[in-house]
This record gives structure tokens, sequence and C-alpha cells, in this order.
């Protein structure tokens, strides 16, 4: 990419012989120190370096430097001015140090163009330095990524490998468990549970938590629940404490006061936490109640508790 070189100012003569001077792979153009005619040339050409020809430049147009060396500043050009000491000073003054190098005559083009290419080539190791350190910086980004790649993909079949391992422990328990039961005793038939739930997804859980142990038969509401009870052989009654129409209160007061069923074994299934409410559910004398949402370790030993 070529240097871009912005020649700005009054003296005219020494930015032609510098113009004939200057170092063919360079860009240059030329603009004067008006506020507009700069910032114009900013933004349009966009140089990498302004060089100021100052020759009795008009008081207005320093007047308004400040303004432009604001932006100057912000987009990290490089400022060289060359003149006599009197508009050196002036310059300075209102720029506010802008200048990174201060020429003063008597200086030949020849020597400003030497300047400009040692600014050239300070310019390019700067760059080439930028883009080392950015270099490293994202090939260390890179290994640092790959690392933690590494690390994931290692702990994740360390972890398919833990829970194959489990798997196959609890298989082997498990078969080892069903030829002790077989070899110990015949197999008894299963007792049957009744579970009364408006929820289905919590009939579906209790269903999946109990099915391998037991007979589990569900209901939705509290007149289903009767007609299964006094149709079929049942061992106890999971039966949720709130229901829409009818409550689980009120199912378990028509279980109490039927003769058949007046001493079936009932556990309470409940969302309640207040202390008052509990009490109100142990009024009922049910055989013990379950806080939901309901653990299968916390359901399958209360149920053992009560039919054991």
């Amino acid at each position: 990419m070529k240097l871009k070189v912005l020649l700005a100012g009054n003296n005219r003569a020494l930015i032609q012989e510098i113009l004939s001077h200057h170092d063919s792979n360079w860009d240059c153009q030329s603009c004067t120190t008006h506020r507009v005619d700069l910032e114009s040339h900013l933004s349009s050409f966009v140089p990498d370096i302004i060089l100021f020809c100052l020759f009795k430049e008009p008081q207005e147009n320093l007047y308004k430097l400040p303004t432009v060396a604001e932006k100057i500043r912000k987009r990290d050009i490089q400022v060289i001015i060359t003149g006599d000491l009197v508009d050196c000073d002036a310059f300075e003054r209102s720029a506010m140090e802008l200048a990174k190098k201060v020429l003063k005559k008597p200086i030949s083009a020849e020597e400003i163009v030497a300047v400009i290419k040692e600014e050239e080539s300070t310019r390019v190791r700067e760059l080439q330095l930028l883009e080392l350190k950015q270099k490293e910086e994202e090939e260390a980004r890179a290994r640092r990524e790959e690392a933690m790649r590494e690390a994931q993909e290692h702990a994740r079949q360390r972890a398919v490998q833990e829970e194959t391992l489990l798997s196959k422990r609890r298989e082997i328990q498990n078969k080892l468990a069903k030829q002790e039961e077989q070899a110990g005793e015949e197999t008894q038939e299963k007792k049957r549970i009744l579970t009364v739930d408006d929820d289905s997804n919590c009939l579906k859980l209790i269903k999946s938590y109990l099915s391998d142990d037991y007979d589990v038969a569900t209901a939705i509401n509290g007149k289903v629940a009767m007609r299964f009870l006094e149709s079929k052989k049942v061992d106890l009654v999971l039966l949720d404490y709130e229901m829409p129409g009818e409550s689980g209160a009120q199912v378990l007061e028509k279980i109490r006061a039927h003769e058949q069923l007046k001493d079936m074994p009932v556990l309470f299934l409940t969302g309640i936490t207040a202390q008052q409410k509990i009490k109100d559910v142990l009024a009922y004398k049910p055989q013990g109640y379950l806080l939901k949402p309901i653990s299968r370790a916390e359901l399958t030993q209360a149920i053992e508790n009560v039919l054991k």
C-alpha cells in the first residue's frame, strides 16, 4: 500500500520542488491550510502524513486549526511542518503542538523528502510490529480455544465411560437380584395401588416409579376412584389432596364412610407446605402424606412402610 502524503500550505514553490523529488511509491496531494480544504482532504484522501509547507499563512486559517488538529490526532496522522521561525511558531501556537517534527528554514527539498522517508520507515516498522503482535495474540487465542475444546471432549468421553460402567454395574446388580429372588422364593402376586390425581403427568410419573413392583391403576377424579375401589381389590390409595370438583379430603371421607373400604390405607399427595394446611390434611387420618414433587425413593419407602 502506497504511503499517502498531503502537502498543505502557501509555499507552492516548495511543494512543487518536493513533488519533483518525492518517491514514486508515494501518493501525494496538495491543499491550502484553510479548514474546509483540509477537512475535505482528510475525509477523501485520508493521508498517512501531512507536511505543512508554511509561508505567511492567513491568520484566519491558523485560528481555525484547532478543530482540524483534533481530527488529525484522532486518526493518528503524522504531522511535519517546515517554514521560517515565525511561521512555525505561529502554527504550533494555533495547532497546540500538533507537529511531530519541525523543519525550520533553511532546509532543502531533498532533506525534507529524507525526513518523510524516515517517517515512512518508522511507520512500516510499527505496522509490522502491530501485525506481529496481532498474529501472536490470534495464535495464542487459537491455542487456548483448542485446549478448551480438548478438555471438554476429554471430560465428555470420561463422563460417557463412567455412565457406561455405571449402567453395566446396575445391569449386573439387577440381574443378580432377580436371580436371588427367583432362587429364594416363588414370585408373589403384585399388590395393587390406585393413584388418584387430576394431573395426567403426575399419574404417568408415579406409574413409571412403581410399575416394576406394583400393579398401578389410575383415576383422574374421585368418582372414577370410588367406582374402581368398589369393583376391584386395592391395597393402597395414593390420593391427591387438591383436585377440582371433589377434593381429596372429600374422597377420603367417602372411603372412611364406606363399610367395605373404611380401613383402606391412604397416602395423601399434596403440594401444600403451609403448617395449617398440613394439619388439615392429617385431620382426615391418612396413613401419611407426601409433598410434591415426589421423588422415587421417598414414594417407594412410604409405600413399603404402609404395606409391610
